[in-house]
């Protein structure tokens, strides 16, 4: 066959360009060689190509579908961590709330506390001051009646001692309740009509706030100082009332001390207490410790 070629080649050289002969035997033999070559490259090199071809494929394919699961793990991870940190946002915004609203309750209690002890120490200081101005008002009462009992003395000569206040009650020029030792008054509870007693403490607060015109008024009760905390007052109180019975009976007012149950030293006023248990009952506040209490009397 290759003799048949070099044959073929040098009669071309001689005769001319070979590209353009046609050569029956040479087309037979070169669709052969081609058939052979490619039945070889099919059998032999076909195969491993394409399944070298396939499995680069195959590589490709798996690397990109492995990219593909290694970008959507990242995103799901990105999402995650997102999600982590809009949480933990959440959470420390949460906190950070809570922490103010335990704060301002601390801060409101705190306050709360102080306000109290505040009002506690004011309410104590009152207190004091006011048992101090009860004390310091009845120590000057008490000096006030010494006084007055030693400027009568001096102007009209004599003492107004027991046997004094029984004989103005007799003469019709004072009306009082007397109570007795023996042949002596101890205690005395003072009363008339309003025309008779027209001076009374914090008299323009009572008269602006009027609302009715008694009977008669209850405006001293005293007792000897030998014969105090042996409810004399009571007694004089007491005995008051009957004489106003007696006399026709009216509507009849009292301005005793409001002390709130407190023992205080009380000259010649009496205390709310006291006109309370004699049936008086509360009508008003007058001036810084006193009120008006009223009773009817048949």
């Amino acid at each position: 066959m290759f003799d048949l070629l070099l044959q073929t080649a040098e009669n071309g050289d001689e005769g001319g360009s070979g590209l353009i002969e046609v050569v029956p035997g040479l087309m037979i033999w070169t669709l052969i060689c081609f058939a052979i070559t490619f039945f070889v490259l099919r059998k032999f090199a076909f195969g491993p190509i394409q399944k070298t071809i396939d499995d680069r494929r195959d590589r490709i394919r798996q690397a990109v579908e492995e990219a593909d699961n290694a970008r959507n793990e990242a995103r799901e991870l990105l999402e995650q961590n997102r999600a982590i940190l809009a949480q933990a946002r959440s959470e420390s915004a949460d906190i950070l709330a809570e922490t103010r609203k335990v704060a301002d309750a601390q801060l409101g209690r705190a306050k709360q506390e102080v306000e109290a002890e505040r009002q506690r120490r004011l309410e104590e200081t009152r207190k004091q001051i006011d048992a101090e101005t009860v004390r310091a008002i009845g120590q000057i009462r008490s000096e006030v009646a010494d006084l007055t009992v030693e400027a009568t003395q001096r102007v009209v000569g004599k003492v107004l001692d027991s046997e004094d206040q029984r004989r103005l009650v007799e003469e019709g020029r004072a009306h009082a309740a007397l109570v007795y030792d023996g042949d002596e008054a101890v205690a005395w509870c003072e009363y008339g009509s309003p025309e008779e007693l027209p001076n009374i403490y914090h008299r323009k607060q009572y008269e602006e706030e009027l609302d009715l015109v008694p009977d008669y008024r209850i405006t001293c009760i005293f007792v000897d100082k030998r014969y105090r905390r042996q409810k004399m007052s009571r007694l004089a109180l007491q005995g008051a009332l009957r004489l106003i019975r007696e006399a026709g009976g009216g509507v009849v007012e009292g301005y005793p001390h409001d002390n709130n149950g407190e023992k205080i030293s009380v000259l010649y006023d009496g205390t709310r207490k006291l006109f309370e248990e004699a049936g008086f009952s509360y009508v008003r506040p007058k001036g810084m410790r006193n009120c008006v209490m009223r009773i009817e009397v048949p």
